[in-house]
């Protein structure tokens, strides 16, 4: 389907194009001034700049020269129909400027169509830009030296935009005036209570801090609701993090997706799920919608995945990746991974196998090319 677009939408605008320069010139410049104009159109696909807007001026593939995620595919949201819109606003302003050259009658229904095309192409625009949503892992530190989180409850639904009910169960190991927890900016805080009652709390900085006073030995629960549409792209464009309902990628020593302090060590998970499309992570899963496990972080991912029990481990990875050249670039890789990237104890366990599950999933190439999390060891589709 994406190429179909791809296909038609470019054949008409060079169909469109070459007619209105031949309609209005008639002499022999039409053609190398047809061809001039159209090939603004091929240099800008070969540009390694991806950002919304580059994307728009793009009306080939907005993958031709980036490094793109393969495991995602094509998403037909929103940004995409817009972003092929634009072709089609092109498409009708050519076709005013030979109705306005040729049909003096008419001059001013041209004119008007013209420049309702230019409007509406500056408002498509504006909007891109404006909802693009960028990772730039520049998370603040936080240490929590003063409370642990003991568990997570959670109730998360996958099935159309995030939306994520989540207890936490904080034990107070010192007097505190405030409660700093790490979520990413691009989710809304929908309703926050502490023991059940309402808390004064600020949201900046992908920093969600609480205003509470707590004595060393309480026990604290807080409910945090948020939400929010994801769907982010790394510094060079390409698609990251998200919830689809086609895809998600969610890995969550990376990007934080639910309210943490990475330095605060392992905690208990019960997550309830909501979900159209097969859920794997790193947690047990107990029943189709109920994941358990203690961890320091968790992830989730889905999508065009296959699974492959070999040799006592289960692989996860794209449908379209071949498993038997994947497992031998996998030993390869494992085996020049550093000790200088990679802690001593967390080294030996890949070095030795010591997983049970293998999961690809999607995160920025300047992160390490794998992690492991309890029995499950995470690969950047990016590598493969």
């Amino acid at each position: 389907m994406h190429f179909s677009v791809l296909w038609i939408l470019t054949n008409l605008l060079s169909a469109t194009m070459g007619t209105t320069i031949g309609s209005i010139l008639k002499n022999i410049w039409a053609l190398p001034i047809a061809i001039v104009s159209y090939s603004i159109f091929i240099w800008r696909s070969m540009s390694d700049e991806n950002n919304a807007i580059q994307k728009m001026f793009n009306i080939y593939d907005d993958n031709i020269r980036i490094v793109s995620n393969n495991i995602l595919g094509v998403i037909f949201n929103v940004p995409y129909v817009l972003d092929k819109l634009f072709i089609v606003l092109l498409i009708f302003l050519f076709i005013s400027f030979v109705g306005f050259y040729r049909q003096t009658k008419k001059r001013f229904l041209y004119l008007a169509i013209g420049l309702g095309c230019i409007g509406i192409i500056g408002l498509n625009a504006n909007y891109l830009k404006t909802s693009e949503q960028i990772f730039t892992s520049q998370y603040p530190d936080v240490k929590a030296q003063s409370y642990k989180i003991i568990s997570y409850d959670m109730d998360i639904d996958f099935s159309k935009n995030f939306k994520n009910q989540a207890t936490l169960h904080l034990k107070i190991e010192n007097n505190i005036d405030h409660i700093v927890l790490l979520l990413d900016q691009v989710f809304h805080i929908k309703k926050i209570t502490i023991n059940h009652l309402p808390v004064s709390y600020s949201f900046t900085n992908h920093k969600l801090i609480l205003h509470t006073f707590q004595k060393k030995g309480d026990e604290v629960k807080i409910d945090i609701l948020y939400d929010g549409h994801l769907f982010m792209n790394n510094d060079v464009g390409a698609p990251t993090f998200y919830v689809t309902k086609q895809a998600i990628n969610l890995p969550g020593n990376i990007f934080y997706w639910y309210p943490t302090v990475p330095t605060i060590g392992k905690s208990q998970f019960t997550i309830k799920t909501k979900s159209s499309i097969p859920l794997y992570t790193n947690l047990q899963q107990k029943t189709s919608s109920l994941y358990e496990g203690t961890t320091n972080s968790i992830s989730f991912v889905a999508g065009a995945y296959k699974k492959i029990n070999h040799n006592g481990k289960a692989y996860i990875i794209p449908k379209v990746t071949d498993f038997h050249r994947f497992t031998e670039n996998l030993d390869d890789m494992l085996q020049s991974l550093s000790k200088k990237e990679y802690p001593k104890e967390e080294l030996a366990n890949i070095k030795a196998e010591n997983y049970q599950k293998i999961i690809v999933g999607f995160w920025p190439g300047y992160e390490r090319y794998v992690f492991l999390n309890n029995d499950t060891l995470f690969v950047n589709g990016l590598n493969f």
